[in-house]
């Protein structure tokens, strides 16, 4: 039996895409490829999924999206001032469990790639006052971005597909890699998905 995206699941994409009247490239695009996704016939849940996940994989190469974001200690990030470093990103918020879990192996990742130039940055979803209270008691290394300082990210990279969201962008800003979901159970399964990416990019 063939199965067909929800008409509510369709109407809530054509609100969210209006003005969407062309397909564009890279992450512009990704709204026209959902949008494209949601009215597909697909042979099973799996056979959907699967798609979907591919509208995320089809992103490797892209150039880094425009953004402006701010630091809890006030460092201006952008596609510009990340130019030449290998830049790791990390969409979460506070009470994802996957986004929770894989704490310890993101630290490790700090730890060994920090001193070879590579950037670590976590966009929360929460506000800087829940961020600043939630690391009081939790340890998270890479840089904090609450969305309180960071106007327009999560519609810039399409921050749709759920969380926890990596994306690994080499030093000339182009996308190396790039996952949405992770594990409730091992702390190292992202860390060992991340690890080889970066260490091909340094060349280690």
């Amino acid at each position: 039996m063939k199965i067909k995206v929800t008409l509510s699941f369709l109407i809530m994409m054509m609100t969210v895409t209006a003005g969407y009247s062309q397909e564009k490239d890279c992450f512009d695009g990704m709204m026209k490829k959902l949008m494209d996704w949601a009215r597909k016939d697909f042979e099973s849940p799996l056979e959907a999924r699967n798609a979907r996940v591919k509208i995320v994989e089809d992103l490797v190469g892209c150039d880094m999206p425009e953004f402006e974001a701010m630091t809890l200690d006030s460092t201006v990030v952008n596609p510009e001032t990340l130019k030449g470093s290998i830049t790791v990103i990390n969409f979460w918020f506070i009470g994802c469990p996957p986004c929770e879990t894989e704490l310890p192996g993101l630290n490790r990742l700090v730890d060994e790639f920090e001193d070879k130039g590579v950037v670590f940055l976590a966009f929360g979803r929460d506000i800087k006052e829940d961020v600043l209270e939630y690391l009081v008691e939790n340890t998270f290394k890479y840089q904090q971005i609450p969305q309180t300082y960071a106007p327009g990210v999560f519609s810039a990279f399409q921050v749709r597909f759920g969380y926890p969201y990596h994306l690994i962008f080499d030093e000339t800003g182009k996308l190396s890699f790039v996952t949405v979901g992770g594990s409730i159970q091992d702390e190292n399964y992202m860390y060992n998905s991340l690890k080889p990416v970066i260490e091909d990019l340094l060349k280690l």
